[in-house]
């Protein structure tokens, strides 16, 4: 449907569900109307409950709505969800407009689907990393402690990566020490009063003071973090929280209690930061440098994803150098995660046709593992990638080699019309290129096609190029050229063997030959003679 409010952009009239600050806000799928149609999520807010209220209660409830997109439009990272539209507001709502996700982590609790979200360790580890990420940039790089990290606060995008957004309570901290929030428990229970989610708050902010530092931040992220790892662990959305309070009383008997909570579901070099990271005592938390210098964090492979997200900054000799080695720990990737992180990643770099050579040897590593892929999950993840590839205006002759090299591994995956419409092409182009490692390379494939292309195809743009490279000067072609003829030339009927075949066997024979090459050259007579009545004369 079309908004009043929202310009140039069409939105679903139901909601994905409900988010942010006491889950307000309702976010919306959408999509732009110019050309692109570009994918976007329209979060929404109606303010027809707040209609009879005093104004001062109804601006003092909109202020805190207001605050999270003005904020959240002020910070730029990877980890913090992107605005893409900033707040927009008339009587009955006000709306604003950020990147495509598919829900909060809240959502995906509610809806049962927690299990799409943690189906490799690499991908929980990835999703914990986002979060840190996202607050280290807070505290370090813009000194603002966010006070509202929670299940409804984090979006998860398209491509699977969690971002933080929810900054309604995010307050800026001056100068060392703590810092008065304004955030108030002591009116629990009335629907007008916004506060963060009590189970991920921290001690001092729940307790009158309001008092707070970027510890209270550590405390939330540490509480997110239990439950990413109780899902992850069990997919239990019944009761995946560190702490179960619904009352500031019950928050605080909760507290006393959390020594005794399960914590076997922590990976064991996880558990000493996430103890500090919990601490009642603010002063006694861990700090965000504390985080990341724990052991648990320097796992080569999620160091490997990393740099490959920013391999596009690189110098082409680094980029060159890193996509070489990545190839080596292909066999250790989930193939999940693989398919969900490191595809998207390399079918982008891939359009820089010069990492062609680089990325391909990536695609066939996967490709030639037993039941990796489906059809469907190639034809989605890879094919589209490869024909691009394969019908640009320009194709490195090393990747060209690499693509013919792995015909076979091709060929398992896709529809034979769509191999014969593409690839025959480029095999024509191959066997006439001129390198004598990729003419080789197609010669040695065309045996292997022959039974899986028409015949009008391996008559009009094979077997004329085979032929030519039958009498190639360069007497190691030639010899592969005639072997491989030998293996053909039943195929064709008499017309072509009169007007084509014994024309260029008659041009070969006046060439210096070696023994192996005369031989086949006899065998491929004395087939024909059998097979056409040919008279065979040979001097």
């Amino acid at each position: 449907m079309g908004n009043s409010l929202i310009k140039h952009t069409n939105i679903e009239k139901e909601p994905l569900g409900n988010c942010g600050v006491n889950y307000q806000w309702t976010m919306h799928e959408a999509h732009r109307t110019d050309k692109l149609r570009t994918p976007v999520t329209v979060f929404m807010y109606k303010k027809k409950p707040l209609k009879k209220l005093p104004t001062n209660v109804k601006e003092s409830f909109l202020h805190v709505l207001r605050k999270d997109p003005q904020m959240l439009s002020q910070y730029k990272h990877p980890n913090i969800l992107t605005v893409m539209d900033n707040l927009m507001e008339d009587q009955k709502k006000m709306g604003f407009v950020t990147e495509k996700v598919l829900g909060s982590l809240h959502n995906f609790i509610q809806w049962a689907k927690v299990s799409s979200l943690f189906a490799s360790a690499t991908e929980t580890k990835l999703h914990i990393i986002d979060l840190c990420e996202a607050v280290r940039f807070l505290h370090c790089d813009v000194r603002v402690c966010h006070l509202g990290i929670s299940p409804e606060n984090v979006y998860i995008t398209p491509d699977g990566k969690w971002k933080l957004g929810g900054f309604s309570f995010a307050t800026p901290m001056g100068m060392p020490g703590n810092v008065d929030t304004g955030i108030d428990f002591s009116l629990e229970g009335n629907s007008l009063h916004l506060t963060p989610r009590l189970n991920f708050t921290a001690p001092e902010v729940v307790s009158s003071s309001s008092n707070c530092s970027f510890a209270a931040d550590v405390f939330s992220l540490g509480c997110i973090i239990y439950t990413i790892f109780k899902l992850a662990y069990d997919g239990d959305v019944n009761n995946p929280y560190l702490i179960n309070a619904d009352s500031v009383s019950g928050y605080q008997k909760a507290i006393k209690m959390l020594e005794k909570q399960n914590f076997s579901i922590i990976p064991q070099d996880f558990q000493p930061i996430l103890f500090k990271m919990i601490h009642p005592d603010h002063t006694k938390r861990a700090s965000m440098n504390d985080i990341f210098s724990a052991s648990w964090f320097k796992d080569p492979i999620v160091q490997a994803y990393q740099c490959l997200e920013t391999l596009r900054e690189r110098e082409y000799t680094q980029q060159q150098s890193f996509l070489k080695g990545f190839v080596k720990i292909v066999p250790q990737l989930e193939p999940r995660f693989a398919k969900t992180r490191i595809l998207p990643l390399l079918n982008n770099l891939v359009k820089e046709v010069a990492l062609a050579s680089s990325i391909l040897p990536i695609y066939f590593s996967m490709m030639q593992t037993p039941n990796y892929f489906t059809k469907e999950e190639f034809n989605n993840l890879i094919w589209p990638t490869l024909k691009a590839l394969v019908t640009g205006k320009e194709i490195p002759g090393q990747a060209l080699n690499q693509i013919i090299e792995n015909t076979k591994s091709i060929l398992q995956y896709v529809d034979p019309q769509d191999y014969q419409t593409l690839f025959v092409p480029l095999l024509g182009k191959s066997l006439g290129c001129g390198v004598q490692k990729i003419q080789i390379a197609a010669l040695k494939k065309v045996i292997f096609i022959k039974d899986k292309v028409d015949y009008v195809s391996l008559k009009s743009v094979i077997l004329p190029k085979v032929l030519k490279l039958c009498i190639d000067p360069n007497i190691d072609t030639r010899k592969v050229a005639v072997v491989v003829l030998s293996r053909i030339y039943q195929i064709f009927d008499k017309s072509v063997v009169n007007e084509s075949i014994l024309e260029a066997l008659e041009k070969l024979r006046q060439l210096e030959n070696n023994y192996l090459i005369n031989m086949t050259v006899l065998k491929i007579y004395q087939g024909l003679a059998k097979n056409i009545g040919l008279e065979v004369k040979l001097t």
